[in-house]
């Protein structure tokens, strides 16, 4: 669902789509993921931090929240502090030096 619009307007969060259709962000519990590459980190869900494999060589790090705002961006991490986020689900997206690109869901709690 490609967003094309975001409407804070009337206090909550409307995510308009390509087709027209429009989602009130309080009501998505869904996340769709690319079906590529999914990243494995723990613990997940966490409250303070989660750690990252060591074993790939990252060349950017972003975390974003369902509407796809970045929140945080790094290029060296093997612990990521999620401790000043609000409790909710996040997507966590790695990208290693050789161009491949990982993904996973990430709950704050």
């Amino acid at each position: 669902m490609p967003i094309n619009a975001i409407d804070y307007s009337n206090g909550s969060m409307i995510l308009g789509t390509n087709n027209g259709i429009y989602y009130d962000a309080r009501y998505i519990t869904a996340v769709s993921l690319p079906q590529q590459k999914l990243l494995n980190v723990y613990p997940n869900p966490s409250s303070a931090q989660i750690f990252l494999p060591n074993e790939l060589l990252y060349k950017k790090i972003e975390l974003k929240n369902i509407a796809g705002q970045l929140i945080r961006e790094m290029n060296i991490a093997s612990v990521l502090d999620i401790s000043f986020l609000s409790p909710g689900i996040y997507i966590l997206s790695i990208t290693d030096i050789a161009g491949n690109s990982y993904y996973t869901k990430v709950v704050k709690n």
